[in-house]
């Protein structure tokens, strides 16, 4: 049976009417560090186990697609051989996915295997337990200027996406599974609140999202090491699903003997073009 889980999601809410920001380092004297906070609203998580959704839900129609695939890399505590084997292997799944897809590029990648005291900045990178999309419209092809500058402009003559490649580590996913929004459920207009984040020799953005009850949201209970998750977070064709929310989140049913999650995502640019 489907694992559906009531539990809540912590989404944006704006302070005023000016458009969102965050610095990411301390801000100027009298400037707040940022003009939004987090608010949690009750949320049902549906489990795609076995369901249509898990064998039928499409990159470019819901936003996110489950695939299977075994990684010849089960650790991840060495980086050379993670960017030698599995950097290629997300590569070639990806070719293998996207139809249309020439080239794959893996710009960045994030382990999050944080253990011990979630506010402790040593014990490395915990799950992100807030509503967002990686990329904003305007940064998606800002991303690929940074990491491609001498082949973007040819680059963007043709289709390119960035899509995340989500894989648990180690053992099935029991804590702070990730969750994403099907993109039918979403108003871009409405939802998607382009967000600054100020650096000190850089100023990034991403989507922060507006609640909205209309949201659909899927997880995959009990996800393995052999089940990817990939999620859209750009895209230049603008008729089809382009930053999909997502977030994980707190499943109270976990068993809490169950191993903390541990998760590896790779960013990738799809490229329509060689």
């Amino acid at each position: 049976m489907p694992k559906d889980v009531e539990t809540t999601l912590n989404y944006a809410v704006p302070f005023d009417n000016q458009p969102l920001y965050k610095y990411i380092f301390n801000p100027p004297e009298g400037v707040p560090r940022k003009n939004f906070e987090f608010k949690a609203y009750p949320t049902t998580v549906h489990d795609a186990r076995g369901t249509e959704m898990e064998k039928n839900a499409d990159l470019d129609v819901h936003g996110f697609q489950f695939v299977r695939h075994k990684s010849s890399e089960t650790e991840f505590l060495d980086e050379d051989r993670v960017k030698e084997v599995y950097f290629k292997e997300a590569e070639q799944l990806l070719l293998s996915v996207i139809p249309w897809a020439k080239r794959v590029h893996v710009f960045d990648s994030t382990i999050r295997r944080k253990e011990k005291d979630p506010l402790d900045p040593t014990e490395g990178r915990g799950p992100a337990l807030r509503v967002h999309a990686d990329q904003t419209y305007d940064s998606g092809p800002a991303r690929l200027r940074i990491h491609l500058p001498d082949q973007a402009d040819r680059l963007l003559q043709g289709r390119m996406q960035i899509i995340n490649v989500w894989r648990p580590i180690a053992n099935p996913v029991a804590h702070n599974p990730l969750a994403v929004a099907d993109w039918g459920s979403v108003n871009p207009a409405r939802d998607l609140l382009p967000t600054k984040r100020i650096h000190p020799d850089f100023i990034g953005a991403t989507y922060n999202i507006r609640h909205s009850e209309k949201h659909q949201w899927w997880h995959l209970a009990d996800q393995t090491p052999e089940e990817c998750l990939l999620i859209k977070c750009y895209d230049t064709v603008e008729d089809v699903a382009r930053a999909t929310p997502h977030t994980s989140f707190d499943d109270p049913t976990s068993p809490p003997e169950a191993p903390h999650r541990q998760s590896i995502e790779l960013r990738c640019f799809v490229l329509e073009l060689e």
